[in-house]
């Protein structure tokens, strides 16, 4: 007898996991949402019952996955989803799929050649003729990219069934990057290294350490998303540059703001000595540049400031500080850190990280809740009787 499946919890690989049982033998289905995981639950059930079903043919046998994939980004995705997803989507693409799989028919595609795309992937797929392979997260973004492509391929009846479903991301926990966290001693080394710089940009590091907002959100962030009164800041945009798509376009990208990673307008708190900080950078920022600045942490000039600039802006910081080469995105693991450390709840962190799901943020720093549980087991000492 086939059992309805559980519900779906998150695993110590980051996937989901629900379990089922089959004449009594316990089952695992993996998948990266619980939706995924239903369909694969579907697919058992129909199995397992039996059940013919009856599939739609495609309409259009010959119809190459390279040649769809250009009319999905041209038509489905282009000047409709946001320019980060049209970028992601497009540079997927464009470096990993059309030159693997473009020229497969999309009614030849099996799931085991899917399979064995991602699997080669994982081995040596990198595209910057460079060695080695994609990391897990970059083969979840093509599956995703793809899982997308393939479900307007059978609303537009040019596919019969998805073929990404019964994939999986290859995993190896000894390979995959490891989350780089400052010590208490490296923190506090660059963040004297840049109250003690010359300019005063370099206080847009410290703000990102204390409000674990991503680097495109620093930069994008405007004055009239601060509200000094009730201590927030509200996030609503991200700075990047972007493939200019303009007819007229000079270069082959432009620095432009646009919705968040995650397009969610969230809003941070801010404690007391961090407005303190902020209104004292504000009113330094209105002697260099007057009072018309728009955004709060712009170039040297006063103008929307380029990531890559910025980037390099904390490379010099943290070199001055003595310590070892870090990325600016190590100041958000920081954040959420020391968030865990001091007890936060996973809820109320997941919020401010601007997560999707409270999951994703316990997958990321749950790690860190292994003393936090010792010390809450100490604190329930006070009600033994």
């Amino acid at each position: 007898m086939l059992s309805k499946i559980g519900k779906p919890f998150a695993h110590k690989t980051g996937r989901l996991v629900a379990k089922y049982t089959v004449d009594k033998a316990q089952k695992s289905i993996y998948g990266a949402t619980p939706k995924e995981i239903k369909d694969k639950y579907d697919a058992i059930y129909m199995d397992y019952h039996g059940f013919n079903v009856k599939v739609e043919p495609a309409i259009d046998s010959s119809l190459a996955l390279g040649e769809w994939l250009d009319v999905w980004l041209g038509t489905y995705v282009k000047n409709i989803k946001g320019a980060n997803t049209y970028d992601d989507y497009e540079i997927s693409v464009r470096r990993h799929i059309k030159p693997a799989l473009g020229n497969v028919k999309l009614s030849d595609l099996t799931t085991m050649q899917l399979q064995q795309f991602f699997n080669d992937k994982y081995k040596t797929g990198r595209a910057d003729n460079r060695e080695g392979g994609l990391s897990s997260k970059s083969i979840k973004n093509l599956r995703g990219t793809l899982n997308v492509a393939f479900k307007q391929a059978m609303n537009d009846k040019k596919l019969a069934s998805n073929p990404i479903i019964g994939t999986v991301v290859p995993i190896n926990e000894e390979t995959e990057e490891v989350m780089t966290v400052l010590t208490k001693s490296e923190e506090e080394a660059i963040m004297t290294a840049c109250r003690s710089a010359r300019s005063i940009i370099t206080f847009g590091i410290i703000f990102a350490r204390h409000t674990g907002i991503r680097l495109g959100g620093l930069l994008g962030l405007t004055w009239d998303s601060v509200d000094f009164d009730n201590k927030y800041i509200t996030v609503k945009q991200s700075v990047g540059r972007k493939k200019d798509l303009s007819d007229d376009a000079q270069n082959k990208t432009k620095l432009q703001a646009s919705k968040t990673k995650s397009r969610r307008i969230r809003e941070i708190p801010l404690y007391d000595a961090l407005v303190d900080e902020l209104l004292e950078y504000k009113r330094k920022q209105e002697l260099l540049y007057g009072r018309n600045t728009e955004y709060v942490f712009p170039n040297n000039v006063g103008k929307i400031s380029d990531p890559k600039t910025y980037q390099e802006l904390f490379y010099d910081m943290v070199k001055t500080a003595g310590v070892s080469h870090k990325n600016f995105h190590c100041l958000r693991h920081t954040f959420a850190t020391r968030c865990v450390e001091q007890g936060m709840d996973i809820l109320v962190l997941s919020k401010l990280l601007g997560h999707a799901q409270p999951s994703t943020t316990l997958n990321k720093y749950g790690r860190v809740l292994g003393h936090h549980k010792v010390n809450s087991m100490q604190a329930m000492a006070k009600y033994h009787v």
